[in-house]
């Protein structure tokens, strides 16, 4: 079964890595761990998201 990829798993995908972005710049260098957690964390969904994107297209 095929289905199409929805637009707003696409947007949730970019707009949950632009915020990993925004937070590792914001945040001040007392706290760069946190900021690199919170970026890991929101790659790491970015990429999960993209590799179910892709592989429902197969």
């Amino acid at each position: 079964m095929k289905e199409k990829t929805s637009k707003k798993d696409i947007v949730l995908a970019i707009s949950l890595f632009l915020l990993s972005l925004v937070q590792i710049l914001q945040i001040p260098s007392d706290d760069l761990l946190v900021s690199y957690i919170y970026g890991i964390g929101a790659i790491a969904c970015l990429l999960e998201e993209l590799w179910v994107i892709f592989h429902k297209r197969k």
